[in-house]
């Protein structure tokens, strides 16, 4: 975390254009007109947030890194909501999320497992989806996420040509406990 909070001030301006990529793919692969209530964890300096809050009725930002969400709060738009804690002790009742949103932020995480299973807590059953990208090769907890019993979330793969990470879309089951 020290690496984000260290580049907190440069962050845009170093990975912008290849965050935006991930956005737009993202964004055009969903095709949704609306995303309802929305958390990003690791929202950084909230660009992601910034750009769908006109598609949103609730946006919601949340990061470790003190300095990451300072640069969000500097963006000024007051329809995004910050809160720093910890992608694994998420302080949020079950099922309220729309969407949950995660880009670049699992692979530096220590048990990506227990913060998958966390945010798919978050998000509504049915119609919620968790959407995030990994940075780099295979990320077999996605694939074999054990969860509450026999109860596995559905995983669906993108395949993106003009991003290096990979894409991944989860959502609750049917079978899901309630």
């Amino acid at each position: 975390m020290s690496f984000y909070s260290a580049t907190a001030s440069s962050y845009e301006e170093l990975y912008g254009t290849e965050q935006q990529l991930k956005y737009d793919f993202v964004i055009k692969a969903l095709g949704v007109e609306s995303f309802g209530r929305v958390v990003d964890i690791g929202c950084g300096t909230g660009a992601f947030l910034r750009r769908i809050s006109s598609e949103s009725t609730f946006l919601l930002g949340v990061d470790l890194s003190l300095s990451m969400l300072k640069r969000a709060k500097e963006s000024g738009d007051p329809s995004i909501h910050l809160l720093r804690c910890d992608a694994d002790f998420l302080p949020f009742r079950d099922n309220v999320f729309d969407y949950a949103f995660s880009f670049t932020v699992l692979q530096n995480l220590p048990s990506p497992s227990t913060t998958l299973l966390e945010i798919l807590r978050t998000i509504r059953p049915k119609w919620g989806k968790v959407v995030m990208t990994v940075l780099g090769g295979p990320e077999p907890s996605l694939m074999n996420l054990q969860t509450q019993g026999d109860c596995h979330p559905t995983v669906r793969e993108l395949k993106p040509v003009s991003i290096k990470d990979r894409v991944f879309i989860l959502w609750k089951s049917p079978d899901w406990p309630k």
